[in-house]
């Protein structure tokens, strides 16, 4: 009924009632179950973790690498510091605000107008479509080229009688 000082129990089966309170470090050799919370009030080194469900408020900090194999719902803002690698699409429901240079390689469509406040250097053959005879819909371009003689000169692109003139300004 007493304390008692022991160094070494062999069992089976533990079982009680109650508090248990360990002094020193345990060792776990199989699973452990817990039916209810678990509470850490120091630092956690977890070599694995399988969950359904990790919740928690304030921040957490992951020093490795975070492997998520489902979706991810986050409901606020994200701040990245490193690059990010996507696999598949991107898809975003609001304003895209970049501000720096963009590479794309592969074809881009725009599903709206394009406004460009700034230069613009086509590499390539560009194609305007719209209805057929419909030139008041065809834009004017500023170009710089050569003209007849070979002097270089700066022209604009209109559509007069229905003909895409080059008149140089």
């Amino acid at each position: 009924l007493g304390a008692s000082a022991l160094q070494a129990v062999t069992a089976t089966t533990i079982s009680g009632s109650g508090n248990l309170q360990v002094g020193g470090t345990s060792d776990f050799d199989g699973a452990v179950n817990l039916d209810a919370g678990l509470t850490v009030l120091g630092a956690s080194a977890l070599q694995a973790v399988t969950a359904t469900t990790i919740s928690g408020s304030g921040r957490a900090d992951i020093k490795g690498i975070l492997q998520v194999g489902g979706a991810i719902d986050a409901n606020s803002s994200s701040n990245f510091a490193g690059a990010m690698v996507l696999q598949s699409t991107l898809q975003v429901g609001g304003a895209i605000d970049a501000n720096s240079s963009s590479n794309f390689q592969g074809a881009m469509v725009l599903q709206s107008t394009l406004d460009v406040e700034g230069a613009t250097v086509l590499g390539a053959a560009t194609r305007i479509s719209g209805a057929a005879g419909d030139y008041a819909a065809i834009p004017v371009f500023s170009i710089q080229g050569t003209d007849s003689t070979g002097a270089v000169d700066d022209f604009q692109l209109v559509v007069s009688g229905g003909i895409l003139r080059a008149l140089a300004i």
